[in-house]
């Protein structure tokens, strides 16, 4: 047995044949060098969502790729996960489709009758329907009769149930905040 030194530095014990045969040529870094070096070039190649843009080494061996993706965030991939479709993006593509998954008529808590509700308000219908019944109340809330308080335009035929009744100007009465939630609550206990 013979204990040498590589020319990375490495020292290993080697069998006197391999030597002289000149079967053993180093400690194995020159047969990882030779495989790193053979290794597939994915730089430049897009994969979903991920662009490879180098491979990354770490004590002589690969690690993976770093991936710039499309949302700007950069990631390590490994080479297999890459190439097999397994990683599409740094995250972002998960995260997207629980989002959509989870948002309006997909989400576990949607009730038609009801979630419809929270829509009205970006509705440029409801805003014009809104301000109409500000202006025939005079901006004063029609329960308590304050002015210059936070308001809000309540249906009294309720906006779910009532469809053909949601921008009928008879059909909205100005209501300060207190009101409205006061308003709002009694009916609730009522139809307990």
């Amino acid at each position: 047995m013979w204990f040498c030194r590589c020319d990375c530095g490495t020292k290993k014990e080697f069998i006197g044949s391999s030597l002289v045969d000149g079967n053993a040529k180093s400690c194995g870094c020159l047969m990882r060098e030779t495989q790193s070096n053979r290794a597939e070039n994915l730089a430049g190649k897009k994969f979903s969502r991920l662009t490879a843009i180098k491979r990354i080494v770490k004590n002589h061996k690969a690690i993976g790729w770093l991936c710039k993706c499309e949302c700007g965030n950069e990631s390590i991939v490994g080479k297999n996960t890459l190439t097999s479709g397994h990683t599409r993006s740094c995250g972002c593509l998960q995260k997207e489709i629980v989002r959509n998954l989870m948002s309006g008529s997909n989400h576990y808590n949607w009730k038609v009758d009801r979630s419809c509700v929270a829509d009205k308000h970006n509705s440029s219908e409801y805003n014009r329907w809104k301000l109409a019944v500000y202006e025939r109340d005079n901006f004063r809330c029609q329960c308590c009769r304050k002015v210059g308080t936070q308001l809000n335009a309540h249906h009294i035929l309720g906006w779910a149930k009532h469809l053909f009744q949601r921008y009928n100007l008879d059909n909205g009465i100005t209501l300060c905040k207190d009101c409205h939630v006061y308003i709002v609550h009694s009916h609730k206990r009522k139809a307990v």
